[in-house]
């Protein structure tokens, strides 16, 4: 009975174990894309104020 304790404790863990690597996974992935869009709209802010600005003289 103990040893059936341990090997559902040890795979909860584990399950817990894989379940927060994943979470990290994902949200190392969801920051990458949220930095990559931002440098996206910056570069994109600038094309359009230098658009502005040869078209305004």
């Amino acid at each position: 009975v103990e040893q059936n304790l341990l090997t559902g404790r040890n795979q909860s863990l584990s399950d817990r174990f894989f379940f927060s690597t994943n979470r990290g996974a994902e949200l190392q992935r969801h920051n990458r894309s949220d930095s990559e869009l931002k440098q996206q709209h910056e570069i994109l802010l600038s094309t359009l104020l230098l658009e502005q600005q040869l078209h305004s003289t």
